[in-house]
């Protein structure tokens, strides 16, 4: 192999076995195997070729199951393919899940040592780099603390920060640094372009596209299992959007929902008058209620979205005049037309964050003021409501934002007579209710709050609206009651 390749890959195919019955015992598992249960073959690599250059860094990208993570696995081999080979020049490491390698019951010192020992390094060569390791990750503060207290993001920074200190030739990463935050992010960048300058290779699997346009020299698609392009990381990133029809994203395709496609319900002045095309119709309404109405809970601020969704309501803090949005959800394909769509908006990738995971593990890590407003989509759907404002009130935010679906736990009259069940109410009776429960539960955490109430403009086709009208959604803007607002 010639001295300046890193990483040769030949006609790799990796086929999976999916049995047609669940074994739940040894005794059955022989059982299967003497009787040859049936299964299917799932190919999910198919002929998958191509070089990296030592000094390198390849983005991978594609949809959630184009096979991905199994590429990386294989070159990492862990898994082997079921044909081809790969040829690999240079100590690897890999971080290919978040958690594996450590235990949750051991402290974040002793879960160093044991992952460096895991990527290759002996016991007495990693206990002498622990101090360097947390002082990189920045949890110095929580050597001694169990690793089932950290959130996600603090996870991510351990693992990578652990990584780094093998000095790998090659390492291979898949989505870890998406759960990070964006100062760790920005560091965890530039140790790429140092070990770039040092030769030595990155290959990273990647939702966000601007991150893998900005620092990427390769890209390759991937879709469903084979190889959809290869090469400069504009134009790879291009035949994506092209091939899985995501050229037009989600926002664009909830057109043609109003009675009158031209109605414009924003006001003289509207932010959102600038370029009036990039609102949809259907989120014509809200965007107005919610963000150009209240735009001072919104200009200059910093915004925390606690579901971002696909970015529709990111977007619209941004065009209000946030001065940084960061978004949180749970859902990887969701997260992955987030991303895009914001990106197809032209929106800049320094005005934005996207973290995955739980809601309330990633509120409890961060620190209070950290966010100015904070957008509360679906609040009251939440069965662990009192736990998610307690934390959001730990935040000390100016300023609530919320618009939600309240059937649960208010839509129910909840008395000894039905146990619970849903008691048909009036609309006003529903809207007292809600005003009632809500209200104590705002009042309990010392916020002041108005509902906001809208006249239909216009927007149809959408059971959401009707709900307004019903009473079974409520908008809202909260502030702290020591905060003071002449808004409200």
């Amino acid at each position: 192999m010639m001295e300046n390749i890193a990483i040769k890959v030949e006609n790799i195919t990796k086929d999976f076995r999916i049995y047609q019955e669940k074994t739940d015992s040894l005794p059955d598992f022989f059982h299967s195997v003497l009787q040859r249960r049936d299964y299917q073959l799932l190919r999910v690599l198919d002929d998958i070729s191509f070089e990296v250059q030592k000094g390198q860094v390849v983005g991978i990208i594609g949809r959630n199951g184009a096979g991905k993570t199994t590429l990386l696995r294989i070159l990492a081999k862990i898994i082997r393919p079921t044909s081809g080979k790969v040829y690999t020049n240079g100590r690897i490491s890999a971080l290919l899940r978040l958690g594996i390698g450590f235990n949750p019951n051991l402290n974040a010192k002793d879960n160093i040592v044991i992952y460096g020992m895991i990527l290759g390094l002996s016991k007495s060569e990693i206990t002498k780099k622990v101090p360097e390791v947390l002082e990189y990750s920045e949890l110095e503060k929580f050597a001694s603390t169990p690793i089932r207290h950290f959130s996600s993001g603090m996870s991510a920074r351990l693992a990578f920060a652990t990584a780094m200190t093998v000095d790998p030739d090659i390492l291979i990463v898949d989505e870890t640094l998406a759960v990070g935050d964006v100062k760790f992010g920005q560091k965890s960048f530039k140790t790429f372009s140092t070990m770039k300058d040092k030769n030595k290779t990155i290959i990273f699997v990647s939702h966000n596209l601007s991150q893998v346009k900005q620092i990427c020299d390769s890209a390759i698609f991937l879709h469903e299992g084979k190889i959809g392009a290869m090469g400069d990381p504009a134009e790879v990133i291009k035949q994506y959007m092209e091939i899985v029809g995501e050229k037009e994203p989600i926002m664009k395709a909830t057109q043609n929902v109003t009675s009158n496609p031209n109605h414009n319900i924003f006001v003289e002045g509207s932010v959102f008058l600038k370029n009036p095309a990039t609102i949809p119709n259907r989120l014509r309404w809200r965007t107005k209620a919610l963000f150009d109405d209240n735009s001072f809970a919104f200009k200059n601020k910093s915004v925390l979205d606690l579901d971002c969704r696909d970015g529709r309501f990111m977007y619209a803090a941004i065009m209000t005049g946030a001065k940084f949005v960061q978004g949180i959800g749970n859902d990887k394909g969701l997260l992955e037309l987030c991303r895009s769509n914001l990106e197809s908006y032209g929106i800049d990738a320094s005005q934005y964050a996207i973290l995955n995971g739980n809601t309330v593990s990633i509120l409890r890590s961060l620190k209070p003021h950290s966010f100015e407003t904070i957008l509360c989509f679906d609040l009251f759907k939440s069965l662990d409501i009192n736990n998610l404002l307690k934390e959001i009130t730990r935040l000390d935010p100016s300023f609530l934002v919320i618009d939600s679906d309240v059937n649960r736990p208010f839509r129910s009259k909840l008395n000894a007579d039905n146990k619970g069940a849903i008691s048909p109410v009036s609309k006003d009776e529903m809207i007292s209710l809600n005003k009632k429960t809500i209200g104590n539960l705002l009042n309990k955490y010392n916020f002041d709050f108005k509902f906001l109430d809208w006249q239909d403009m216009g927007v149809v086709n959408w059971t959401g609206l009707e709900d307004y009208h019903k009473g079974n959604r409520a908008s809202i803007l909260a502030t702290k009651k020591n905060h003071v607002s002449n808004n409200l």
